[in-house]
C-alpha cells in the first residue's frame, strides 16, 4: 500500500498517495475534524489510498466525503469507508455518469490490479451555491469555483485559515476550458488577499500560504496576456501541461 499522511494541526491531517504506478507524482487530498464530524476532501486515487483513514477518525463522528472536483485521481478512492455522505458540485454527477465509467474501464486494462478495486461513488449531496458545513467547534464552507474543471469547489475552515483547493493550484495548473480562466484569476487573488487565509492545500505538490494562490494566477495572467514563461526548470509533464494551455488560450 502506498500512502502517507502527515498532521498539518491537531485536526487537519494531509493525506498523499501515489496516483498512477511505477511512479512518484502524488495526490493530496485532506482529513478535517470536528468535535462531530469528520470530512475526507478528496479519496485519492484508489480505495488502498484510504485503508489507514480508520485509525484516524473517532468511531462516534458522522464522515462526509467531500470531491474537489472529479478527476480520477482526487475521487476513486471512495470505496475504502463507508462514507455517511458524498458531497461535490452538482456538475460533478454529469462526469460520474458520463466520462468516469469508461475512463475506469481504461485504467483497469491498462494499469491491471492497480485499479482493480476501485467502484465509483457518485456524490449523493450536490450543489450549485456555497454550503457551509457545522462540523462541530469547526465550519467548513464548500465554494464553487469554476476553474480547472467547471465542477471545482474550494474548502475553506475559518478556525484554522485553511483553504483547500484542489487542482485550482499548480505550479503548471492544466486548463479545461480557457473561459474559465479570467474568473478563476480573479478568485485566486482574491482568497490570496483574505487575511484568514493561512495554509494552502492543493490537490498537488507543496502545502504553502496565500503565495501558492498567486503563483498560480501570475501563472494564468500571464498566458492571458500573451507572455512568454520560461519553462527551462520544469519537469517534463508540466512542459507538456504548459503547451496545451497556450494552445487552448488562443481560441479565446
Amino acid at each position: 500500500m502506498q500512502q502517507n499522511y502527515q498532521y498539518l494541526s491537531d485536526d487537519l491531517i494531509l493525506t498523499q498517495a501515489r496516483f498512477l504506478p511505477n511512479q512518484d507524482w502524488l495526490v493530496n487530498g485532506a482529513i478535517l475534524k470536528g468535535e462531530k464530524t469528520t470530512v475526507v476532501w478528496d479519496t485519492l486515487s484508489k480505495p488502498d489510498d484510504l485503508r489507514f483513514i480508520d485509525e484516524l477518525i473517532p468511531l462516534d463522528h458522522r464522515v462526509i466525503a467531500v470531491y474537489s472536483h472529479a478527476d480520477w485521481d482526487h475521487c476513486w478512492g471512495t470505496g475504502a469507508f463507508p462514507f455517511d455522505a458524498i458531497m461535490a458540485h452538482q456538475a460533478a454527477t454529469d462526469r460520474f455518469a458520463n466520462e468516469l465509467p469508461s475512463l475506469l474501464r481504461r485504467y483497469q486494462k491498462r494499469y491491471g490490479d492497480f485499479f482493480a478495486d476501485v467502484t465509483l461513488e457518485p456524490p449523493d449531496v450536490i450543489f450549485d451555491q456555497p454550503v457551509s458545513l457545522d462540523l462541530g467547534g469547526k465550519t467548513l464552507d464548500l465554494i464553487p469555483c469554476p476553474s480547472h474543471t467547471i465542477d471545482s469547489i474550494f474548502a475553506f475552515c475559518p478556525e484554522i485559515g485553511a483553504l483547500l483547493v484542489g487542482d485550482a493550484v499548480e505550479t503548471v495548473p492544466e486548463i479545461t476550458n480557457p473561459r474559465l480562466v479570467p474568473d478563476w484569476i480573479a478568485a485566486l487573488r482574491n482568497w490570496a488577499s483574505d487575511p484568514r487565509v493561512r495554509l494552502v492545500v492543493p490537490g498537488h505538490g507543496d502545502v504553502g500560504g496565500a503565495e501558492r494562490l498567486t503563483e498560480t494566477a501570475d501563472y494564468l495572467s500571464a498566458l492571458i496576456e500573451g507572455k512568454t514563461i520560461s519553462m527551462t526548470k520544469q519537469p517534463a509533464a508540466e512542459r507538456s501541461v504548459h503547451r496545451a494551455n497556450v494552445k487552448k488560450m488562443k481560441t479565446l
